[in-house]
């Protein structure tokens, strides 16, 4: 008998979900809804679509659900999902639509996860989804935003002031401890700082940079810093750190921890309910801690678990990454895994003018990486630490120049 499938959430997770499936099962319905009235699109690749305006954004190609998912698609305000009932196998959607499924999967993504006063007024952009974007650019098109305050530094952070940038605001961005905290150490950090002012962004660092209050009515007006000083703009922008989306599922009896708490095949407590991308509570690859780590990597990898899951393949999920990378805007830079050397890591580095690149080992296994301007090999890094490889015989030339060719090269290729 033929299932219908519904997916919730058109990202990379969703998409990925849906593809796979068309791979092996011609027949199934799948229904994918979305609160966005955008065909699906990579958020990584939004920032080159608006410094070109080409569609790189539009990773599948705009007509993608139609041509090849065979797919129904629900998109816009109205068909946000309000009301998950697993008993029933149901879910209602903010126009009063009911939709009833033989599989569910969760895949709605993450949101600004900060708590700061004001933060619920209008005037206060954000850079997570495409619609919140268009506001940004329209603005910027239309000339009534000649400066920007960007809060938060992590990887929307980054992209949006350097985005701005190009296109000729002058930003200022708040940086509260460091850049990229959690993912990048002290030393790499500063270094991306510093590449960060070489592009004309105006940083301000400590009290000046922790954000007590959005201020202005109805609308944000200005920021004020624990310092006492108030800062003012024509773009007040949020880039605070994210959290998944999971108040829908209030009331459902679906668990959730930080995000929705799923099994090694990616289900739910419910067992004909799958959850992943940045939703999915899930475990580290290597530590094998519950984690939740949003990224493009993580959520396509999960899609497609989940997908073979759902046709019945019974495979394993290996566990999530912590990994991000910047591509788009003249800062190549790749992090990976624990990137702590506190805990006892080794590191091995080699540091030169803009660039940094670290590896940390524990008992001759890498455990995480940062490339900063210089990326090289950063492939062959990523899959010695995934079968945790002991690269002791050769951990000092693991950043030389020609490591990767030759012997030492197919050496390492015949283990992994």
């Amino acid at each position: 008998m033929m299932k219908r499938i519904v997916i919730l959430g058109a990202g990379p997770a969703g998409i990925t979900v849906a593809e796979t499936l068309r791979k092996f099962d011609k027949t199934s319905e799948v229904i994918i809804i979305s609160d966005e009235p955008y065909p699906p699109y990579s958020p990584p690749a939004m920032t080159e679509y608006f410094l070109t305006g080409k569609a790189f954004h539009l990773w599948k190609g705009s007509n993608f659900i139609d041509n090849y998912l065979n797919a129904k698609y629900l998109s816009g305000k109205s068909k946000r999902v309000v009301e998950v009932d697993p008993e029933s196998c149901r879910v209602v959607l903010l126009d009063g639509e009911e939709i009833y499924f033989d599989n569910l999967v969760l895949a709605t993504g993450s949101r600004l996860s900060a708590s700061i006063k004001g933060m619920e007024k209008e005037g206060l952009y954000n850079f997570k989804s495409l619609s919140a974007a268009e506001e940004i650019m329209e603005k910027v098109r239309e000339r009534e935003a000649k400066s920007a305050l960007v809060i938060g530094a992590g990887f929307i952070g980054i992209e949006i002031a350097v985005l701005l940038k190009e296109l000729g605001v002058k930003v200022t961005q708040l940086v509260r401890s460091r850049y990229m905290r959690g993912m990048l150490d002290e030393e790499a950090a500063g270094v991306l700082m510093h590449i960060m002012e070489n592009k004309g962004i105006d940083v301000l660092k400590g009290s000046d940079a922790d954000t007590v209050e959005f201020m202005g009515d109805p609308d944000v007006r200005s920021v004020r810093v624990r310092s006492g000083k108030i800062l003012t703009a024509d773009l007040m922008i949020a880039a605070t750190g994210i959290r998944p989306n999971v108040e829908f599922l209030s009331g459902s009896g679906i668990k959730v921890n930080d995000g929705v708490v799923v099994d090694e095949f990616m289900r739910t407590n419910y067992s004909q309910i799958y959850a992943c991308g940045d939703i999915a509570e899930t475990i580290n690859r290597i530590t094998r801690q519950r984690v939740v780590y949003p990224s493009f990597y993580n959520a396509v990898n999960q899609g497609v678990i989940t997908a073979y899951n759902l046709l019945g393949m019974n495979i394993r999920y290996e566990g999530a990454d912590r990994i991000n990378s910047i591509k788009h805007i003249g800062i190549p830079l790749i992090t990976a895994g624990d990137v702590d050397s506190k805990d006892g890591s080794s590191v091995v580095y080699k540091k030169g003018k803009g660039f940094i690149k670290k590896i940390f080992l524990k008992n001759g296994r890498i455990v995480g990486f940062i490339l900063l301007n210089d990326i090289t090999n950063a492939g062959i890094f990523k899959r010695l630490m995934d079968r945790q490889v002991d690269v002791s015989s050769y951990r000092d030339r693991l950043l030389d120049e020609n490591f990767g060719e030759g012997l030492l090269y197919r050496s390492i290729l015949k283990i992994m």
